[in-house]
């Protein structure tokens, strides 16, 4: 850096004409002491600051037409596990996470897709999928000689792709972040490490929770006492709610690490074919009573498949057996399937695979032109 400074070169390699007061330190190297922080420079920098030119873009091309239709493909983007759903869409960027922006990544070539047109749309999504594929290249725990030059040519690469928005910034792309991710990135990583380990996500996510919020929240005064009663008191009521939640046996059950939330209803065995009638004469949910009407027979194929039970476990006693109804359940992998009437307003909302007939196809639900499956109910089966 102080060689592009004395050379005049500053420019070409995106730097400020400023001094390094480190640099009249002979015996201390600035550079060894310090590295690209991953979350700061990647997430909350330069991801951030590609979202904003590609709106200026956008905003060039048609004015606030496309932003509109970005920010309305974000919002029509249906849940799933693990991702960040942006219902208030993109209005305020400034107070956005590193995770919020790393679920972006992921929708991002999908949301822009065919907003422009032609070769311009082309090269506006391969910018974002080569972001992507370094991002996670960036992600790895360690490197060989052949993946480290093959992440430094796709970092090139990708770099070459970003003058086509760079050119919306206002300061012709002359960020250090920019300039430190391109040139100390690659050497960082010589002398380090993979930059996960470089990743200081985990003390901000502690300092933002214990001392940013807490802080915002008093009035500026007698201010270490203030953070301390408010993370006591928010800790406390975690525990509350903990104790509280672990203490209403109705409300979920755990087996196997499966767990099934929210108990709304306990059948006894021998009712079903009453309940369902009841349900039919009062106009009850059509998915409950179609579930009810399937059970017995959905029960049998359950009891075929299961090859450990004893002819003796295939036995139910009609007169102690109890069905248990619940709302959702969580699966050991994690994701959840739910079986009620709507989630958020949505129809649709449980990742079911299921295989169209054709000849059947006025016979599918479906929502915004995609078909779906739902699960009518979950229960859970006590045999006394």
């Amino acid at each position: 850096m102080q060689t592009a400074i004395n050379s005049g070169l500053t420019k070409n390699y995106s730097i400020h004409e400023q001094n390094n007061a480190f640099w009249n330190l002979p015996n201390f190297n600035i550079y060894s002491a310090t590295v690209p922080e991953k979350m700061h420079h990647l997430d909350l920098g330069l991801f951030p600051d590609m979202i904003e030119f590609t709106r200026n873009l956008l905003k060039n091309q048609r004015g606030n037409a496309l932003i509109e239709k970005m920010d309305t493909r974000l919002t029509a983007i249906l849940r799933h596990y693990g991702l960040k759903i942006f219902h208030n869409r993109l209005a305020d960027l400034a107070h956005f996470t590193a995770l919020e922006y790393r679920n972006m990544m992921r929708v991002m070539p999908f949301v822009l897709d065919g907003l422009l047109e032609g070769r311009l749309d082309s090269k506006l999504i391969g910018l974002y999928l080569k972001w992507n594929d370094m991002y996670i290249k960036s992600r790895k725990s360690a490197f060989t000689e052949s993946e480290l030059d093959d992440f430094e040519k796709l970092m090139k690469s990708w770099a070459k792709d970003f003058i086509l928005i760079g050119s919306y910034s206002d300061n012709q792309c002359l960020y250090p972040k920019l300039h430190h991710f391109l040139y100390h990135m690659i050497p960082a990583i010589k002398n380090y490490g993979s930059p996960n380990g470089w990743n200081a996500e985990t003390f901000e996510a502690l300092h933002k929770t214990y001392i940013k919020d807490p802080y915002r929240m008093s009035n500026k005064r007698n201010v270490n006492s203030q953070i301390l009663g408010t993370v006591m008191r928010k800790l406390t009521l975690q525990e509350v709610y903990k104790t509280i939640f672990l203490n209403k046996p109705r409300y979920f059950y755990q087996s196997n690490n499966v767990i099934l939330y929210k108990n709304y209803n306990n059948i006894p065995f021998r009712l079903i074919e009453t309940i369902v009638n009841e349900l039919k004469i009062r106009e009850g949910s059509s998915e409950i009573i179609d579930g009810l009407e399937h059970f017995l027979e959905a029960l049998n194929e359950y009891f075929k498949i299961i090859f450990d039970l004893n002819e003796e476990d295939n036995i139910i006693d009609v007169e102690t057996a109890m069905i248990s109804l619940y709302e959702s359940v969580r699966l050991t992998n994690g994701k959840f399937v739910r079986a009620t009437l709507s989630y958020n307003n949505l129809p649709m909302f449980n990742n079911i695979s299921i295989k169209i007939n054709e000849s059947q196809l006025e016979e599918f639900v479906t929502y915004d032109n995609l078909c779906f499956a739902k699960a009518n109910i979950l229960n859970f089966y006590h045999k006394n």
